[in-house]
This record gives structure tokens, sequence and C-alpha cells, in this order.
């Protein structure tokens, strides 16, 4: 079974949120 477009694009959309949150603690680690 092929997963919903909309649940798809939530699951993306979270993916890329996680991602952002991710990058920004790390690039603040490196440089407090």
């Amino acid at each position: 079974m092929t997963a919903p477009i909309g649940a798809v694009m939530i699951l993306k959309m979270i993916a890329k949120f996680t991602h952002s949150c991710l990058a920004v603690r790390l690039s603040a680690g490196r440089h407090p």
C-alpha cells in the first residue's frame, strides 16, 4: 500500500524541522 500524500508531506515537514533543529544545535555547540 502507498502512503497518503498528506501523510508523506507531514513526514517530510517533520524531517526538515528536526534536521534544521539539529543543525542549529550543532552550530551553536561549535560556536557558542
